[in-house]
């Protein structure tokens, strides 16, 4: 799991990440979503020890980042937002040059390499080299790269980025099959709210270098606009139906408006099927049954108001 306490990184007068603290456990793709400049690659370029914080700690599989730096960049795969990658060499060279530095035998490097080249569909382009390549395909061989030697916890910062839709598809696909184990955790940056509400089981949203939010997209909506809401569409609604609702002392609030009753609770999961009884009951002809939901953006733009 991830562990991260009261982490602080400051460049000069600047605070760039401000005493955040929050936890990442196996089997989880969490989404760390901000604007620009709010903070999200100074945290993984600490998490991942390639910079040390300013003050705080944070935690890898037990071993922290002030201690135990080499345990950790051997247990991280990272992606860029920019990736980084020897353009005069080959996708083969390039990998086989970082398997070296991982310290993966020459035997096993060999299969791994082919592998993921076959994974990310660059078979064909192995011995070609990389400044002969689309932008998109340069990210997916940084990717391969972030995978070679099979970490156990990967920050992929904006994944899809340059990507065509369908390389984009197959890649949050893939990002998907990888959680499955449930013993990795893919830690991601991105400003695609939609990708990130597709693929993340909990997000956390940093502010200028604080955490404003964090939870699964359900918990945030629910902390923001404090419960839920349910609409049903009805076509008889009269004053006995509404007076029926009037006893359902757990209804916070509810209005009747074009053909369609909102009502306001805790819980849709489980004042529903109370509601639904309950109109049934006053003779309601219902057509219709939706739980309103909160995009991940609404939350988004919520808690980022500036």
């Amino acid at each position: 799991m991830i562990r991260v306490k009261n982490l602080v990184k400051h460049f000069g007068d600047l605070k760039a990440v401000d005493g955040i603290t929050f936890t990442v456990e196996n089997g989880e793709i969490f989404g760390f979503l901000g604007p620009n400049g709010a903070g999200k690659t100074t945290t993984i370029r600490m998490l991942s020890c390639i910079i040390r914080p300013t003050s705080g700690n944070a935690y890898l599989n037990g071993y922290n980042i002030l201690d135990n730096p080499m345990e950790i960049r051997s247990m991280v795969g990272i992606l860029t937002e920019n990736p980084c990658l020897y353009e005069r060499l080959t996708p083969v060279a390039n990998l086989d040059f970082f398997g070296k530095l991982y310290d993966i035998p020459k035997t096993i490097r060999a299969t791994r390499i082919d592998e993921i080249l076959e994974m990310f569909d660059l078979q064909d382009r192995k011995f070609e080299k990389v400044e002969t390549f689309s932008k998109g395909m340069k990210q997916k061989l940084a990717l391969a790269r972030s995978l070679l030697h099979d970490p156990q916890i990967l920050f992929l910062d904006e994944p899809t980025s340059a990507l065509d839709p369908k390389t984009a598809k197959g890649v949050r696909d893939y990002i998907k099959k990888l959680s499955e184990g449930g013993d990795k955790i893919i830690f991601i940056c991105t400003h695609n709210l939609t990708e990130a509400e597709y693929l993340c089981d909990r997000v956390a949203v940093i502010d200028h270098g604080k955490i404003v939010g964090i939870g699964s997209p359900e918990e945030l909506s629910r902390d923001i606009w404090k419960g839920e809401q349910v609409e049903i569409a009805i076509k008889n609604y009269d004053s006995h139906i509404e007076q029926s609702l009037k006893q359902l002392n757990f209804i916070k609030n509810f209005e009747y408006q074009d053909h369609i009753l909102r009502i306001d609770v805790n819980d849709t999961s489980k004042d529903n099927p109370r509601i639904v009884e309950t109109l049934v009951k006053s003779g309601a002809q219902i057509v219709s049954v939706e739980i309103k939901r909160h995009s991940l953006e609404d939350i988004y733009l919520n808690l980022v108001r500036d």
